[in-house]
């Protein structure tokens, strides 16, 4: 990472040009800061390489997207808009554990800043744009709001909460990780991520959690919404 500040050239009005990007995300990941990791473990993390452009991977990844283009429906669509913010409501609010309240959203607050810091910092390494910025036979169905592809965050912070809800609720993991799966899936159907993106942002997600669950402050969070969340319903 540069360190640099947003060029004028990349303003607000600008941003949608995908040439600024990689100093947008140099500008935001010199003034975010860690909370459960430091930014120095946190731009340390590995994730599988990007393919190579122009490999056979890279071929494949987007031949997968466009064959998404001509199988997906208006409902999957709809469903790719829906989330187009991510967030946990958005990802888990119809089947959330965890009890309301501020413990709980500081957590959670803090776990999504941590995941998109390490997220600027390996955009900016690797550099990648979005499928419909690499090929014009690629026609979204989400916003082409600009920005780099690998990893994905979507993928990234959906499973990341996932893993934290199968640490809450064990015997719902599978249900959790399906949630984070489909919505990762979304930005490929929704032709703003390539499959490779999805899965490195997975990777992300389970090498962030392992240096969470190291983070003594992460473990304390995690243990005053414990009990309240393991609670049935009604009690």
């Amino acid at each position: 990472m540069t360190g640099k500040l947003l060029p004028l050239a990349c303003a607000a009005p600008l941003l949608a040009l995908g040439g600024c990007w990689s100093a947008y995300y140099d500008a935001y990941t010199f003034f975010a800061r860690g909370n459960f990791a430091p930014k120095e473990t946190l731009a340390a993390l590995e994730i599988p390489d990007m393919p190579s452009p122009g490999s056979e991977s890279d071929r494949a990844d987007m031949a997968a997207v466009l064959d998404w283009q001509e199988r997906r429906t208006p409902a999957h669509c709809g469903a790719a808009n829906a989330q187009a913010r991510a967030g946990y409501k958005v990802f888990f609010g119809d089947i959330s554990p965890l009890p309301p309240g501020p413990a709980t959203d500081e957590l959670l607050e803090k776990v999504k800043d941590d995941t998109w810091l390490a997220m600027g910092l390996l955009k900016s390494r690797y550099n990648r744009p979005r499928p419909y910025s690499r090929d014009k036979a690629v026609r979204p169905c989400l916003r082409r709001l600009g920005g780099l592809a690998y990893p994905s965050g979507h993928a990234a912070l959906a499973r990341t909460y996932a893993l934290i809800l199968s640490d809450i609720a064990p015997r719902r993991r599978a249900e959790f990780l399906a949630r984070a799966d489909e919505a990762a899936l979304l930005r490929v159907i929704g032709g703003v991520h390539h499959p490779s993106d999805i899965a490195a942002g997975k990777a992300l997600a389970d090498a962030l959690y392992d240096e969470f669950l190291a983070s003594a402050d992460f473990r304390k969070a995690l243990s005053a919404i414990r009990p309240s969340a393991a609670r049935p319903q009604g009690q």
